[in-house]
């Protein structure tokens, strides 16, 4: 088979928005008696969409996933522009109750070979850790482009060979122990792959977002708070009341949180401090 021969684990359709869906239909039935390495349900189907009014491809019959383009425009620009209302207003969208992606998957990315490098995109390369870590917190799943890993450069203003260079070796750098830590922490946590995504305080420059997963086979429960602050200065959420969603409003943390990216032990009343271009993961205890 070849799939096997070839170690093809999955299929990326192009433009899948644009494919017959009766074709659709066919295609998957034949995939799902493929095997797969990483799927016990058959080889998996990720259609490409750009725009939401094709994210319906997402379906029992048709596709498995597909890119979310929109939360991957969110991600730079939020970044670049100071203003995680966008990002907090997509992630909703995408993944509240009723949401868009409600009980499913997108792939989640920060590049890819269409558009420009995340590395290059940005306007403040101290940001780029803070969108890594958003991109494997997220509900879904993270992709990661090859060369990004260590913030390899690239602008689609320079064409496809500035996207798409030939690698002799990887360069193994600070941000690929980064992304390795964060890779460690979304297999060791079912509430960053399962979870409910809700967002929790957002500011212009912050955001608290949770990931809670209860499993359904020991009824355990994990809370995961997700916190960045993407400006040059300290900055404390205090508790807020007020509408959710409103700027600053926030119920605040209580007890104590286990810090899973860097170790150690976090003790909230309330209000939490976030340092200048900082990203936080806890682990409620």
């Amino acid at each position: 088979m070849w799939s096997e021969q070839f170690h093809i684990d999955g299929l990326r359709l192009d433009v899948a928005y644009s494919l017959n869906r009766t074709f659709l239909e066919k295609l998957h039935r034949v995939c799902k008696g493929l095997p797969s390495l990483f799927s016990d349900t058959g080889f998996p189907l990720i259609g490409e969409t750009i725009h939401s009014r094709d994210y319906d491809i997402v379906q029992e019959h048709l596709c498995d996933s597909c890119t979310n383009y929109e939360l991957y425009k969110g991600l730079y620009s939020s970044l670049n522009d100071r203003n995680m209302f966008e990002f907090s207003h997509s992630l909703k969208r995408l993944f509240d109750d009723g949401g868009l992606f409600a009980g499913k998957y997108p792939l989640e990315f920060a590049d890819n070979h269409d558009v420009s490098r995340f590395a290059s995109v940005l306007s403040d390369s101290r940001c780029i850790q803070i969108g890594y870590t958003l991109l494997f917190t997220v509900p879904g799943f993270p992709c990661l482009y090859y060369g990004s890993e260590w913030g390899l450069p690239g602008l689609k203003s320079e064409g496809d060979c500035a996207l798409r260079p030939p690698v002799e070796s990887p360069a193994w750098n600070e941000l690929t122990d980064y992304i390795r830590k964060l890779i460690d922490v979304r297999k060791n946590h079912p509430a960053l792959r399962y979870g409910d995504c809700r967002v929790c305080c957002v500011t212009n420059g912050q955001l608290v977002f949770s990931r809670i997963h209860t499993c359904p086979f020991t009824g355990r429960t994990e809370k995961i708070f997700v916190a960045v602050n993407c400006t040059e200065t300290p900055a404390v959420l205090e508790k807020k009341a007020g509408t959710p969603g409103g700027y600053g409003v926030f119920d605040g943390l209580e007890g104590s949180f286990t810090d899973v990216l860097k170790g150690g032990q976090r003790q909230w009343h309330g209000a939490v401090t976030l340092q200048p271009f900082s990203a936080e993961v806890w682990l409620k205890d």
